[in-house]
């Protein structure tokens, strides 16, 4: 979330968006404030309900058990939706 501006929102805008954050106040504070603004309302994936929260620390870690926690979210998530 801190990486992209308010402004540039539209850019992620897709089907799916997985976010990755740390259980931390500060980005659990952000995120609130990014719910909030109306760039963030108007992304296709939240007006879908296809935002989903993913472990950062699998999602970005190199080793094969991370990667197949990967493989489970994208399973849970894009496969077992009706």
């Amino acid at each position: 979330m801190n990486n992209i501006s308010y402004e540039r929102l539209s850019e992620i805008d897709g089907d799916v968006l997985f976010l990755s954050t740390r259980k931390e106040k500060a980005y659990e504070e952000a995120f609130e404030k990014l719910k909030q603004s109306p760039l963030w309302q108007k992304l296709k994936a939240v007006q879908r309900n296809q935002v989903y929260f993913v472990d950062h620390d699998h999602w970005y870690s190199f080793d094969v058990l991370a990667m197949d926690a990967v493989i489970d979210d994208l399973f849970k998530y894009l496969v077992n939706t009706p």
